[in-house]
């Protein structure tokens, strides 16, 4: 540490004002709480990220994937589309055997990714929501609750939607307060439209707002949403890659 003569008069203004300034104490302790505790937020919020249980029910995951297509889950065509979460620019899935959307098979983006870190890389946004579905899916096996086809995954989406679609100010200000303590993190849904939607107004919503809504719902049951209890969310969080790598704010 430097001694207090070698500093210039600027810096020793600077420490004298907080030494006798309250307030800013706080935000000094505040602060140096948040950067002690950043390199173990960047570890967990790995786009990587699976629960310990994941293996148990992989197979069950993997099969009710193959029955989605994109249609189902248009916050994951969102995903694709967002060229800030993902390197490579827009993503296209180029299954051989079908190239109409409504045809697509989102399994497919297990055998597109799983083992490939060059496609994980180019496309971490889809990659971290692939794997926000595969945790959703898991989580809802692990809690004992049965899903036998993709109709059970979208069991009372009317009702949860009508509850997230109230409640999304509120759902987007505890997703952004997380964004900002996780340094270089992003939300691989929607992730341009989050401020926006802490001060949004009003009844009508835009697409990547519902984008927003339909990806909490899929992540979400039913009595969480109604215990305003948005934590299986915050799986939507990550950090790139690219940021841990160049060591930016870290």
């Amino acid at each position: 540490m430097k001694s207090l003569s070698t500093l210039s008069v600027d810096e020793l203004k600077l420490i004298k004002e907080v030494l006798e300034n309250k307030e800013l104490q706080e935000d000094l302790n505040q602060l140096l709480v948040v950067r002690e505790i950043q390199p173990f937020l960047v570890e967990k919020y790995q786009s990587s990220r699976l629960p310990e249980f994941y293996n148990e029910y992989k197979e069950k995951c993997s099969y009710l994937l193959s029955q989605l297509t994109y249609n189902d889950v248009k916050f994951l065509e969102a995903s694709c589309g967002d060229v800030g979460n993902n390197m490579g620019g827009r993503f296209y899935l180029r299954e051989p055997v079908a190239y109409e959307r409504a045809s697509m098979n989102v399994g497919y983006l297990e055998a597109f990714f799983d083992g490939d870190n060059q496609n994980v890389r180019l496309y971490e946004g889809v990659y971290n929501t692939l794997n926000y579905m595969r945790s959703s899916i898991c989580r809802t096996l692990h809690d004992g609750i049965t899903l036998e086809s993709k109709q059970d995954l979208f069991k009372d989406y009317d009702e949860k939607f009508k509850i997230a679609f109230s409640s999304i100010r509120e759902i987007a200000a505890e997703l952004f307060e997380l964004k900002m303590k996780i340094p270089n993190s992003r939300i691989s849904v929607s992730n341009q439209t989050l401020t926006k939607t802490t001060q949004k107004k009003g009844q009508s919503i835009t697409i990547r707002q519902e984008n927003l809504i339909n990806a909490v719902i899929f992540g979400s049951s039913l009595e969480s949403l109604k215990n305003k209890d948005y934590s299986n969310a915050k799986r939507l969080l990550f950090v790139p890659r690219s940021s841990v790598n160049k060591g930016e704010n870290v």
